[in-house]
């Protein structure tokens, strides 16, 4: 009994578990988890519906990805270069609004250098900073994965852990959205849609804060009305906190409680054209600076790389 049991921990937690948890479940006596609150029956049950979705993820994965990396071989034009966003929310979302250090912002998109090929999947969160907010660059990188690899369970380094099958599930989904776009089955957009900031502060300083800025000069123009009446008419209580949309009020920096990003209006998934990815994926957006591009994990020698990827390739086939 206790060697069978060892057994079962001893695949739950190796790299190969999600191929044989199964066959070693169903070979076990029910007598051995006569309690139902029996800790090592939830832990096996939980690791059997986590590596269940892994695999149906992993053949998904096999079907629309690494069948066509053959294809995808040859470096694409610049007149066709495209690139795929989505995000992630990894905090709480409340009236679709989720503070910006919260909100991941995912992108994905074909590399082509030294020979080597890639399917670069990287996410990137924002921060507070004296003039808004900072999207991305070295301090604001969360991962930079390699989505031409195999995900596998427990993966480290380029690969993409299996186990973390939102993000998984969210690289298959871009992946298809890009292939769309560049069949053309649909339109890419000029520009990276990024969500609209508001900047919160408390009730008393909020009654105190003057509007500043050209966005806030358009819209003077544009509504025949006067920076605080606007201001008035677009400020809304959030959590105990007044709201005020940033570019508007990015100069008092010093006085925000936080800087909430709104998922309202802003796409799950939009695949934007590119020229040059070293530039085009870094700018300036009223109050937000962007960099999708500079991340702070190194990027490995293209021959480590292919090594990584033919033996994850095999061991995936096998």
């Amino acid at each position: 009994m206790a060697d069978r049991l060892h057994c079962v921990l001893t695949a739950a937690t190796s790299p190969s578990f999600f191929i044989a948890l199964t066959t070693v479940r169903g070979a076990l006596p029910s007598s051995s988890f006569i309690y139902r609150n029996n800790p090592i029956r939830e832990f096996v049950m939980q690791r059997t519906f986590s590596h269940a979705t892994g695999l149906s993820l992993l053949q998904t994965w096999n079907r629309q990805i690494r069948r066509n990396l053959s294809r995808e071989s040859r470096p694409r034009p610049r007149s066709r270069l495209q690139a795929a966003v989505g995000y992630q929310s990894r905090g709480p979302v409340v009236d679709q609004l989720t503070e910006v250090d919260h909100l991941v912002i995912v992108i994905l998109y074909h590399q082509h250098s030294a020979g080597n090929r890639a399917i670069r999947l990287a996410g990137f969160t924002g921060s507070k900073v004296r003039w808004g907010v900072q999207w991305g660059g070295p301090l604001g990188s969360k991962f930079d994965k390699d989505f031409s690899l195999p995900p596998m369970p427990g993966a480290k380094g380029k690969q993409v852990d299996l186990d973390q099958s939102e993000l998984v599930e969210l690289g298959i989904r871009l992946h298809r959205q890009l292939q769309n776009h560049q069949r053309g089955q649909r339109r890419s957009s000029r520009r990276m849609r990024l969500p609209n900031l508001w900047a919160a502060f408390e009730p008393s300083v909020a009654a105190d804060v003057s509007g500043d800025g050209p966005e806030l000069d358009t819209m003077c123009r544009r509504t025949g009305k006067a920076p605080a009446e606007l201001l008035d008419e677009y400020s809304h209580n959030h959590l105990g906190s007044t709201l005020l949309p940033l570019n508007w009020v990015s100069h008092r920096w010093q006085s925000f409680v936080a800087v909430y990003a709104d998922l309202a209006r802003f796409p799950k998934r939009q695949v934007i054209r590119i020229r040059r990815f070293a530039t085009d994926l870094q700018g300036y957006r009223g109050a937000s600076e962007f960099d999708f591009y500079h991340s702070r994990f190194g990027r490995r020698k293209a021959k480590s790389l292919r090594r990584q990827r033919r033996s994850s390739i095999a061991l995936c086939a096998a």
